[in-house]
């Protein structure tokens, strides 16, 4: 819901260009580079849905003190902070994966990628319509803030997990020979490129799209509202389809490849 109004440029700031937005958008991936694998360490070892409950809290708590930052050293300073605790993705797939039959795997995470990206669908366009209904762009970092903290809440109730505690034996292995498995890997290294590749090529221009967007249409007063439109548009077609694929993916028809 926040994401996409710190491009938007703002007298109070002195403006925002796009190597600003750049940064902006890259810090909090890229210091989550080095911190999902020590949380993914610690779900194996303590559980899934603690992995997921310590990151949407996390997020909850640096999306609201997004808010109230008064510089952009302050802004990256936060940003990098969500990297820190991140990892929702990731332990959420863990969490489903886990506690789902194999049979049914394909149909769950069809479910949790439609969420995701019904939530990618409508957090802009709504974030974008309270910064211009309320005539401020830190009203959507505390509405956002407070919808991370009801999805901690709502986790915590009613979503279970069957975890039993690995013993010493069987325990993950270091990093350095996780690392040599992904490397000696002949399937999982080029899915990791691949994956990687993907991602570059859909979040190469999320940091501009704000600010492209004001550059064709000029300062309208609901450019923010405008913006979240463009930034949602592209999940309007994939949602419905998630589920459908990745139910085929382990039924007998396709498969996963």
């Amino acid at each position: 819901m926040g994401d996409p109004r710190w491009s938007v440029p703002r007298p109070s700031t002195g403006g925002s260009d796009f190597r600003a937005a750049g940064i902006l958008a890259s810090v909090t991936l890229f210091i989550g580079i080095f911190s999902a694998p020590v949380w993914g360490r610690l779900a194996d070892r303590y559980g899934r849905k603690m992995m997921v409950l310590r990151s949407c809290f996390g997020i909850a708590v640096f999306t609201a003190l997004r808010g109230v930052s008064g510089s952009v050293w302050q802004l990256l300073a936060l940003r990098a902070g969500m990297g820190v605790v991140a990892a929702y993705n990731a332990s959420t797939i863990a969490l489903v994966a886990s506690q789902t039959p194999e049979r049914r795997l394909g149909y769950a995470l069809g479910w949790l990628s439609s969420g995701n990206l019904l939530g990618r669908l409508i957090g802009p366009v709504i974030g974008g319509g309270i910064a211009d209904i309320t005539g401020s762009y830190r009203m959507p970092f505390y509405w956002g803030g407070a919808g991370c903290f009801a999805a901690f809440v709502l986790r915590w109730i009613i979503v279970p997990e069957r975890f039993v505690r690995p013993t010493e034996t069987s325990r993950t292995a270091s990093f350095a020979s996780m690392f040599g498995v992904l490397i000696r890997s002949g399937g999982l290294l080029p899915v990791f490129l691949v994956l990687m590749l993907a991602q570059f090529g859909t979040r190469a221009v999320e940091p501009v799209v704000m600010l492209y967007v004001q550059d064709m249409l000029g300062p309208l007063p609901n450019i923010a509202t405008l913006g979240g439109v463009a930034f949602a548009i592209t999940g309007l077609r994939a949602s419905p389809r998630c589920r459908s694929w990745a139910s085929a993916a382990t039924g007998s028809a396709i498969g996963g490849r």
